[in-house]
């Protein structure tokens, strides 16, 4: 990894500790706070629910003044096992376009956000730097390996019995209307990639060719 993906897991990994070390001072110091209140045991669940509730109220709130990434290129990763198996890529919907975004490219504006206080606040939508369909990503699999990926149309319930072994009901249906409409409207392109990190955001052919290798 990078000098600057090292930095955001460092942040993440301290704010984790944090986290983690203002637990245990909640829960270590509870008798002493339930004596000050003047509560009884019965208090101690609710003393712990309520920092729960609070980090996690201000994890929403920091959330909603972040970043959101589009669809990650290594999505692609799903199709694996029908690649190197038979040389074929089963979709229900593979002309959905979609907003490929490498994770490099996540991480980097992560760093800059962190380390700008002029982004402070910000939400900032990370895409790649085009629209391409599942199609696309198959052929663009197919070139790098220099063989020919069969791209399959499937139904919906064909789609779905194998994903159900990792995949909720709800939330496939959900995916599944996502890239239904992608179809007919593909994903939205922003270009805070390459505004903030000062050039062109990752393309998803390149990042085949620098993991192409997992495929063969």
């Amino acid at each position: 990894m990078s000098r600057r993906t090292w930095a955001v897991l460092a942040v993440i990994v301290a704010a984790d500790v944090l986290d983690l070390l203002s637990t245990t001072v909640t829960n270590v110091a509870a008798p002493a706070i339930l004596r000050d209140l003047g509560a009884t045991d019965s208090l101690a669940p609710w003393l712990g629910a309520s920092h729960t509730l609070t980090m996690g109220s201000l994890l929403i709130v920091g959330g909603r003044f972040g970043y959101r990434p589009g669809s990650f290129s290594s999505n692609a990763r799903q199709w694996m096992h029908g690649i190197r198996a038979k040389r074929a890529v089963d979709l229900p919907y593979p002309a959905a376009r979609v907003d490929a975004v490498d994770e490099g490219d996540v991480a980097e504006v992560a760093y800059h956000t962190l380390t700008d206080s002029g982004l402070r606040g910000a939400t900032l939508n990370l895409t790649g730097p085009d629209a391409i369909s599942l199609a696309e990503q198959a052929h663009a699999l197919s070139a790098a390996l220099g063989e020919t990926i069969t791209v399959n149309r499937i139904t919906r319930e064909q789609w779905k019995q194998p994903a159900n072994q990792y995949v909720t009901g709800d939330y496939a249906e959900a995916l599944l209307n996502y890239w239904q409409a992608l179809e007919l409207h593909p994903a939205s392109i922003s270009t805070a990639v390459s505004d903030i990190a000062g050039r062109p955001a990752t393309s998803f052919h390149t990042w085949v060719h620098r993991n192409i290798d997992m495929f063969r």
